[in-house]
């Protein structure tokens, strides 16, 4: 069977297409957009209380209730009294950096992620990472528009999640991750029991990050 590597066009099919837009109208939410600049300013998990005080366009039931629902609909993680991630940040440490412009390192969930948030920002930002076959490290910029030279030749697997698996990233698993070739990716996929989803280039991955989170925190405020 060969390696399946297909175009961002190949991987959205109806149903992908939908959810997609579905995740993209939730997340134009205003106390969604607070708990990420919470994440870009300090970079770890947030205790709930901290958005509490800080949020303060919500009275605290109408807030309860709004972060409960994004962790309901797996936009955010709530555990112990803490905010541990919201897509594409994470709190705790995982296999995805993204370097601010101003030097700062922050943690997101997986490959899409990583390439979303220079879209996401409207501000370039460097990607640093591993290959999921070998370990060799990645590490590329990525502008608004695009990645740069240093993504020649990355490929992007995007993996199947089990259906009964409520939330796209548990205990920072992902299947979404970087290979530095195709010549790796195929290493990789040539198990006994091959990984069920396909790879595309970093240049059609970015389109899908753009789709998922651009322009969602190019506001200034």
């Amino acid at each position: 069977m060969p390696l399946p590597i297909k175009s961002l066009d190949e991987l959205m099919d109806p149903a992908a297409e939908a959810r997609q837009a579905a995740r993209r109208a939730a997340r134009q939410n205003d106390l969604l957009r607070q708990i990420w600049r919470f994440f870009l300013d300090r970079g770890a998990p947030i205790p709930v209380d901290k958005v509490q005080d800080e949020a303060t366009q919500l009275k605290r039931p109408a807030l309860s209730d709004g972060l409960a629902r994004l962790d309901q609909e797996d936009l955010i993680l709530l555990e112990g009294g803490m905010v541990r991630l919201a897509y594409p940040f994470s709190g705790d440490p995982t296999a995805f950096t993204v370097v601010l412009p101003d030097g700062r390192a922050r943690f997101v969930c997986c490959a899409i992620d990583a390439l979303g948030i220079a879209p996401m920002l409207g501000q370039p930002i460097e990607v640093r990472s591993h290959c999921h076959h070998c370990g060799a490290p990645i590490g590329f910029t990525v502008g608004p528009e695009g990645p740069g030279p240093g993504a020649d030749g990355v490929l992007v697997w995007i993996g199947r999640r089990d259906p009964d698996e409520r939330r796209a990233c548990t205990g920072h698993r992902t299947t979404v991750n970087f290979f530095r070739s195709e010549e790796h990716l195929r290493a990789w996929w040539e198990q006994p029991s091959s990984p069920d989803g396909a790879g595309t280039p970093v240049a059609e991955a970015f389109e899908l990050g753009r789709r998922v989170f651009g322009g969602l925190l190019t506001d200034p405020a």
